[in-house]
């Protein structure tokens, strides 16, 4: 239960810096949260949204994969992933 309570609040942690465009802090709580949790569908579509701000498009690419792959019906991950596709 304290694993969940502990990546629920890391999830949160990195969401508040990304909301205030702190995207180097993101993307390092975001990395670290993915290599302890690699299961979380929810830290790959972040970390990916994290570099799709910072114009990573590759890196956005892969994560939003990760995401789909973990959690096929992940919507956000989906349209963000179809976006990129799309541009680029």
């Amino acid at each position: 239960m304290s694993d969940e309570r502990t990546l629920e609040s890391q999830l949160e942690e990195a969401k508040f810096y990304l909301l205030n465009q702190n995207y180097s802090e993101a993307e390092r709580l975001l990395q670290q949260l993915v290599k302890e949790h690699p299961q979380c569908a929810e830290g790959h579509y972040l970390l990916g949204l994290v570099y799709e701000l910072q114009n990573q498009m590759d890196q956005a690419k892969e994560c939003y994969e990760k995401a789909l792959a973990l959690k096929p019906d992940y919507r956000e991950a989906q349209e963000h992933l179809d976006k990129i596709v799309e541009i680029f």
